[in-house]
């Protein structure tokens, strides 16, 4: 019998993780079993493969490792995909952990939707942040209509944008029909799960349950400030293989559709932009996002003039405009002045 739901657990040095992540995962017995979780090893150096092993020496029925040379996030995604059999597939980051009563309840109603005969593309959860001692600091809750199947519609663009890798699930033949792949060797494509499969999603579902635990502070977290700036270039690179995939694709698709990816990549891009130019100014090579914003100038200008739209946040200004004008201006030094005085002490 088809499994009715695959998790990749991408793993890379999370020996002092990747335990709890597996064991949240351990549910009932009959619920267990309809379950695989591929918990992919990017080459890791330290105890991630033993312990991986052990757990599929002991479930050999529901855990399958992965053991593969380092190629970064994407690469273990790509590699789960190729692998998965389940009907939906989530991902679980290894640092990360689903509570285990709600996971029980979101196998079940997995189940269940499959017995309606009418299946959505994607379902949609809540999640929770956490500290290290396991304090939740956050709860990322969607106001939407719950346990109804809903058509794709761009009037949804401002619940998609606020959409996370956590919140979602996707029925794994959407991804298989549009070959989708994410960008490998480097980190941050989860952006690319949270927008491109919109090409080929046709209805989604509400599950109004909190199933994630994501969480933040660890040390040498890809979101730490610190890392943010350091791998910012890699972060335009990502982007660059978000554009080309969507430009290469959108005719197969309905123009709905590709309106939807096409803003949730804007959405994506336009902050990068706001970190070179003001939020980490000084600290990030101005070069890097000239020569990102002369490659869309010159190869995917539907891009470059909807980004000449974006506005600086709380003073209603066309910064990237002003910015492409002169950024050594007056005025356009009167726009940082404005942010760093509104921001003493961000950084």
């Amino acid at each position: 019998m088809r499994k009715i739901l695959t998790i990749i657990i991408p793993s890379y040095n999370m020996e002092k993780y990747l335990s709890n992540a597996i064991n949240s995962l351990i549910i009932k017995k009959e619920l267990f079993e309809k379950i695989e979780i591929l918990v992919v090893n990017d080459g890791s150096t330290d105890n991630t493969l033993n312990i991986a092993n052990k757990f599929q020496n002991n479930y050999p029925n529901t855990i399958f490792v992965i053991n593969k040379k380092n190629g970064n996030y994407g690469s273990c995604i790509n590699e789960g995909l190729r692998q998965a059999k389940g009907y939906f597939i989530k991902i679980l980051d290894a640092d990360d952990t689903f509570i285990k009563n709600t996971f029980e309840q979101y196998v079940k109603s997995l189940c269940e939707l499959l017995e309606s005969n009418n299946v959505p593309d994607m379902i949609i959860t809540d999640s929770q942040i956490i500290d290290e001692n396991g304090k939740i600091t956050k709860h990322l809750t969607h106001k939407e209509i719950s346990n109804r199947i809903i058509d794709i519609s761009k009037e949804r663009l401002g619940l998609f944008s606020k959409l996370t890798h956590h919140s979602i699930t996707y029925k794994l033949e959407v991804l298989k029909e549009m070959n989708y792949i994410q960008k490998e060797k480097l980190s941050y494509t989860d952006q690319e799960w949270v927008s491109l499969p919109f090409l080929n999603l046709k209805k989604y579902y509400y599950m109004p349950l909190t199933l994630y635990s994501y969480l933040v502070g660890r040390v040498g977290q890809t979101m730490e400030p610190k890392t943010l700036i350091k791998q910012a270039n890699n972060r335009l690179e990502v982007k660059k293989h978000m554009i080309e995939f969507y430009s290469n694709e959108k005719d197969k698709y309905d123009k709905e559709n590709t309106e939807i990816v096409f803003n949730l990549i804007i959405n994506l891009i336009e902050p990068l932009y706001f970190e070179y130019i003001l939020k980490y100014n000084g600290l990030l090579s101005i070069k890097e996002i000239t020569n990102f914003d002369q490659y869309l100038s010159s190869r995917y200008k539907e891009f470059y003039l909807e980004l000449e739209k974006c506005r600086m946040k709380f003073f209603n200004i066309l910064y990237i405009k002003k910015f492409r004008e002169d950024s050594c201006s007056v005025v356009f030094k009167l726009i940082q002045k404005i942010y760093f005085i509104n921001n003493r002490g961000f950084r």
